[in-house]
């Protein structure tokens, strides 16, 4: 017992104010993602009992389209969060404001220009064939005008999240997510109780919910929380657009890369097999991801403490939570093992018998999650150092075998194929990545000795 207090007495009280505000938002955030995940869990079956399983596909995968344009700011967002951070560990709101007003403003024009094009293109684009949807949908084309208007909105809204993983309060981001999917999950059990089926209500919302989450957020985070960095026109400087830009569209390559490799998935199999196959499919990577969830709200507190970190050179601390992360890793790996022997038993109690989802799924699923778990603990380190170069062109080659690989392993193994494919492309980066923060491991001892 006195082991245990000894040990929670470090935690809290001993280590240094960087990893104890890490600490604290790694348990902040496993209560906040804990709640967003049975969010999530209650939402399928919830929404599958609104739609039938086929409409509930033909969603899945026109959210999975439309996602496209959160890439659409060049990367901005994450360029704003490393150079904020950089700001705040250097105690500089003057440039920290002027980072965020230029960037809010670029978002702003960019979010203006998508929505219009993404709109003028809706009139000209056949949703039934590039879905491969048999079935009529009533109002498609209206629906993803609505959606995409959503999601321009929140193009830009969503700066709030980021300023609070710049100051590293991954919790308050986490929040604001959690608040977003609980407000979807009570408009969508009214929906259930007082309207008729709906593409479009389900839709809006999914869309709306998180834009009233972020516009109720702003005031209270730039008037309130942090007013040092409240942004304004005022403060947009031309001359922080190139450094933003130059590590912003990094991240956007990189971004792209990883929408090609996971967001694509649902419209191959859509093409490949039916909107109908996409169920079982988000649903099994739905179960498995909860672990890449968990894991991710562990380590995401990492970024900018990382940034943090290498700015002041602080090598020990930096080793340290690299191997504290590993440990995660192996007991991410764990779980999924056992997930995978109780997967049939968990999708019985939480879908029903509606939806079947062979062990073969679920195994190839498990595999993805493993690689794609290790592959985000190594670019969470060169996101943080800013060293983009090897994520880049291993991520892009990734992206650029997916599709063949897809279809290959599709045409000989059947749904499971979709993973494995994404398991295989994805072991690229993961050797990269590695190399890439044991060679940056090694400069920095030698720019300090």
């Amino acid at each position: 017992m006195s082991k245990i207090k000894n040990k929670l007495s470090h935690f809290w009280f001993n280590s240094d104010e960087r990893t104890r505000k890490m600490n604290r938002n790694v348990i902040y955030s496993i209560m906040l993602k804990g709640f967003s995940v049975l969010i999530s869990l209650l939402l399928v079956p919830l929404t599958l009992g609104y739609l039938n399983s086929y409409e509930y596909g033909v969603w899945i995968t026109i959210n999975s389209v439309l996602t496209w344009i959160n890439v659409m700011d060049i990367g901005l967002g994450n360029g704003l969060r490393n150079k904020l951070a950089e700001c705040v560990s250097l105690k500089d709101f003057t440039n920290g404001k002027a980072y965020v007003s230029t960037t809010m403003a670029i978002l702003t024009a960019i979010s203006v220009l998508i929505c219009l094009a993404g709109m003028i293109m809706n009139c000209f684009v056949d949703w039934n064939h590039l879905l491969n949807i048999d079935r009529p949908i009533a109002n498609l084309n209206t629906i993803i005008n609505v959606v995409l208007l959503c999601i321009s909105v929140n193009f830009t809204i969503r700066t709030v999240g980021l300023i609070y993983l710049s100051y590293q309060e991954t919790f308050m981001n986490d929040l604001l997510v959690c608040l977003g999917s609980l407000l979807s999950l009570i408009w969508i059990w009214l929906l259930t109780k007082f309207t008729a089926p709906s593409l479009m209500n389900v839709a809006l919302a999914f869309s709306v919910s998180p834009i009233i989450v972020y516009v109720l957020a702003y005031p209270y985070t730039f008037l309130h929380r942090h007013r040092e960095i409240k942004p304004g026109l005022r403060h947009v400087r031309k001359e922080f657009m190139r450094p933003l830009a130059g590590l912003g569209v990094k991240f956007f390559i990189l971004q792209v890369a990883c929408l090609l490799l996971f967001f694509t998935s649902n419209i191959l199999i859509s093409n490949i097999f039916s909107p109908a196959e996409v169920t079982p499919y988000s649903i099994a990577y739905k179960y498995f991801s909860l672990v890449y969830t968990v894991f991710m709200l562990m380590v995401n507190p990492l970024w900018s403490a990382i940034t943090d970190a290498y700015v002041k050179r602080d090598i020990p601390w930096l080793e340290a939570s690299m191997r504290k992360a590993l440990k995660v890793f192996a007991l991410s790996v764990a779980v999924i093992i056992v997930m995978v022997c109780v997967s049939k038993f968990i999708y019985r109690i939480w879908v029903g018998p509606s939806v079947e989802i062979s062990y073969a799924l679920s195994i190839s699923l498990a595999v993805f999650n493993i690689v794609y778990i290790w592959s985000n603990l190594f670019s969470t380190w060169c996101n943080g150092v800013g060293h983009l170069r090897m994520a880049l062109y291993s991520m892009c080659a990734a992206a650029v075998l997916f599709i063949p690989t897809c279809i290959w392993f599709a045409r000989l193994m059947g749904l499971p194929g979709v993973a494995f494919s994404l398991a295989t492309v994805l072991l690229i980066p993961c050797f990269f990545l590695y190399l890439q923060y044991r060679r940056d491991i090694r400069k920095l001892k030698a720019s300090v000795s």
